[in-house]
């Protein structure tokens, strides 16, 4: 194996690893400010929570901002296993995943504005009128907070189903990955840090995936 394979393995398993613990880290940041959102009650209480907790917004968004920078990296080193076991699973599951990366940028970068606008101490009537500007268009709504999501969860379902079948990398990878995003959907803001429990599973089922010898 020459120097630039072996380089490139490296790149990939370090960012199958890297990318979904940043998604762990970045849920741990977040937690601050979604139990404060469950706390207040009255009008504006998205932005009224990002503004009582604007570092813990701007960091878990730097994490996931990283965190999105890896992933592509991540799902080639990933599907770079499952591709061989189901050729066209594996190309459909990694094409939704990079739409719902491109996609998920874009909200981050809306999400950036919120913390910049609530951050510098802007009335929040003022931003609401900004969100409000910036989310008034149908199409960007539905491809950042829909197709992101959708393209997202089926690359990793797909990649969960592939395991399961062909025992690719292996059968425990799917299980916890199934399991991650159930805990993700089902107890969203019902717990606290449960979607840190979530992503820590697609984390185990990550390293799981590096560890096997058809990595190689």
């Amino acid at each position: 194996m020459d120097r630039y394979v072996k380089f490139t393995h490296y790149i990939y398993k370090f960012s199958m690893i890297t990318a979904p613990l940043l998604m762990v880290v970045a849920m741990i940041l977040l937690a601050p400010q979604q139990q404060l959102l469950g706390s207040l009650e009255g009008s504006n209480l998205f932005l009224r929570s990002i503004a009582g907790e604007p570092g813990s917004w701007n960091a878990s968004h730097v994490a996931m901002l990283l965190a999105v920078l890896l992933f592509p990296l991540a799902f080639i080193g990933l599907y770079r296993q499952l591709i061989p076991a189901n050729f066209w699973m594996g190309v459909t599951g990694l094409a939704l995943a990079y739409v719902g990366f491109f996609m998920l940028g874009g909200q981050l970068a809306v999400d950036f504005v919120y913390g910049a606008i609530t951050s510098n101490g802007a009335d929040l009537d003022a931003a609401r009128d900004v969100r409000l500007l910036i989310f008034d268009s149908s199409s960007i709504q539905i491809a950042f907070s829909t197709v992101a999501n959708i393209g997202l969860i089926l690359g990793w379902m797909i990649a969960a189903l592939i395991s399961l079948i062909y025992a690719t990398p292996n059968r425990l990878f799917g299980i916890l990955v199934l399991a991650g995003w159930i805990t993700i959907i089902a107890l969203h803001g019902k717990i606290p840090y449960i979607e840190a429990v979530g992503h820590s599973m697609m984390t185990l089922a990550m390293i799981l995936a590096v560890r096997s010898s058809k990595f190689e």
